[in-house]
């Protein structure tokens, strides 16, 4: 069976990952290329994997919104006790 990282559409995906997560790109691949487990359809193993491929988000706006105002507010309280 050829590897979901062969495929150029997952590949373009799993390096929009890396450049949202700072994950290594071969690391997702590596990931996206696992084997599917005994006794799952090998199939349906890449079935899914693709779609968590083309549907991954990192991190959604809501969240990176949520991160923001926490580390906003994590650098001024750091410099008001540094003053």
């Amino acid at each position: 069976m050829a590897r979901l990282s062969d495929d150029p559409e997952l590949a373009a995906h799993l390096r929009r990952l890396a450049d949202e997560t700072s994950v290594p790109y071969t690391a997702l691949t590596a990931w996206a290329d696992q084997p599917a487990p005994s006794g799952i359809d090998p199939d349906l193993w890449a079935a899914a994997g693709r779609d968590r491929i083309i549907n991954g988000t990192a991190w959604t706006p809501e969240q990176l919104d949520a991160l923001r105002r926490q580390v906003t507010a994590t650098r001024t309280t750091a410099a008001d006790q540094a003053a």
